[in-house]
């Protein structure tokens, strides 16, 4: 966009971020920038916003808090109602640049997700305040929004002859071994007594008391020294 000031002739060029602050992106155009308490954050507030996700989940904003020292913004990552990552950023005011990128944290979830928040002129006194939106109520629109497809186990290679296998495989574990899902993944836990059952013979046959009496490992918390010796003075 090019203007042109009322006393100079110069056409002068508005930044992108700038641009945003009057206008819905980085939220989708449907997108409700109404708290749950009925106050409405400022579409200049976030002037710019993009993020990593994985494909088949969404991403909206979930709470922005502005105070008189800081300014705050809290990001969900969802996948069929479940929690996948949620991302923040804070900012002191004092410390605050309006159109300069900073990094959303990770909060919660995948090592995977990431992305940078922009915000436009804020008063910190004016705007301040607490606005906590519902899920999926201040969604990203799709071009602020880069999503992958997450990595995932491919194929099984067995090195001893390059045999392999793909696709829907069935494995069986062991008795001591319980397998779960987690969407897709899948979750390996060892089962109450798996430990002693797995022992090697010879740490199955080792008594547990070799030395026949208990021995005195520290008295008082005092241990002994590099000759295993402990003195006892008495007064």
């Amino acid at each position: 966009m090019i203007i042109y000031g009322e006393h100079n002739d110069a056409p002068g060029t508005i930044q992108f971020e700038n641009a945003n602050e009057g206008r819905s992106y980085p939220f989708a155009d449907d997108a409700v920038l109404q708290a749950s308490d009925g106050t409405a954050l400022g579409e200049w507030v976030v002037s710019d916003m993009h993020l990593v996700i994985p494909k088949g989940s969404e991403a909206f904003v979930s709470s922005v808090h502005i105070s008189t020292g800081m300014v705050a913004i809290c990001v969900k990552v969802t996948a069929s109602g479940r929690l996948v990552s949620a991302l923040s950023c804070m900012v002191e005011a004092g410390k605050f640049e309006p159109f300069v990128p900073y990094r959303l944290e990770k909060l919660h979830g995948s090592e995977d997700v990431g992305g940078i928040v922009t915000f436009g002129i804020i008063d910190f006194t004016a705007d301040a305040g607490t606005y906590r939106f519902d899920d999926g109520k201040a969604v990203l629109c799709e071009s602020a929004v880069s999503k992958y497809v997450p990595a995932r186990l491919r194929k099984i290679i067995d090195d001893r002859n390059d045999k392999s296998v793909a696709g829907d495989v069935r494995i069986e574990f062991s008795g001591y071994v319980g397998a779960s899902r987690e969407g897709r993944s899948v979750r390996l836990d060892l089962l109450p007594g798996a430990a002693t059952a797995l022992m090697s013979k010879c740490d199955r046959e080792t008594p547990v008391n070799p030395c026949g009496a208990t021995p005195v490992a520290s008295i008082n918390g005092v241990r002994a020294d590099d000759k295993d010796r402990i003195v006892i003075w008495f007064h």
